[in-house]
This record gives C-alpha cells, structure tokens and sequence, in this order.
C-alpha cells in the first residue's frame, strides 16, 4: 500500500496537505510546521499497546523506531514532533470529524495487514 502527503499550505505556525491512499484522496491533514518531518520516504506501523488504543506510528524505513504518527485530533497545538491530523479540513491546522477518519484508516490498513505500507511525503 502506498500513501502520500501532499502539503497544500504551509503558514509559519501550521502545515495543511492531504493523504492519498492508493492514488485516491483519503483525507486532509495538519502538521505544526516547527515540528512536522522532513520530505520523504517513511514506513507506517499499526502498533497495539497493552493499555489497548491502537496506534499508526511513522518510522523510517532504515530504523526501528518511532519518528512521527497519523493522529486524530481537531488541531495542531498539542501534537508532538511528527505529529499528523488526520480528518476533514475545516480552517488552517485544524480537521473536523477526526476520530471517525482515523478509524477508517486504521481499518483501511489493517486490510492491508501484512503488506509495506509506505508513506511519502512531498
């Protein structure tokens, strides 16, 4: 599977792009632009912690830990370096309806369970 972020607007507090999965639009996105990562090539992983929330981390292809992860959350203020909102855009750095399409993500890749699933950034 194939995922890309493509950054539409960059302002110097938040970034906006949106996600295609598969060569279709998925969603939109938001970044803190301090914090957000570096253009490339990156791995994500569905992890399942014991405290029982399932989460999408991003890493590097090369590496085995964490560099970033795909969120739900309506805004960029309280993410983390690597940190990506997922969800429907609604005004700068900030997405609507947030928990439901990161659900559908998740359900998306673990369809996929098994299968590379990269992310680019461009």
């Amino acid at each position: 599977m194939e995922m890309f972020i493509f950054r539409t607007r960059t302002h110097p507090d938040t970034t906006d792009g949106v996600l295609e999965v598969d060569g279709e639009k998925f969603c939109d996105t938001a970044e803190r632009t301090a914090d957000r990562l570096p253009y490339g090539t990156y791995e994500v992983k569905v992890l399942h912690p014991s405290a029982g929330t399932e989460r999408l981390v991003i890493c590097r292809p090369d590496k085995r830990h964490s560099v970033g992860e795909l969120l739900a959350g309506n805004g960029t203020n309280t993410l983390r370096r690597g940190g990506i909102v997922v969800g429907e855009h609604r005004a700068r750095g900030l997405c609507i309806r947030s928990r439901l399409t990161f659900e559908r993500l998740l359900e998306r890749l673990k369809e996929v369970r098994g299968q590379e699933m990269a992310l680019y950034i461009v």
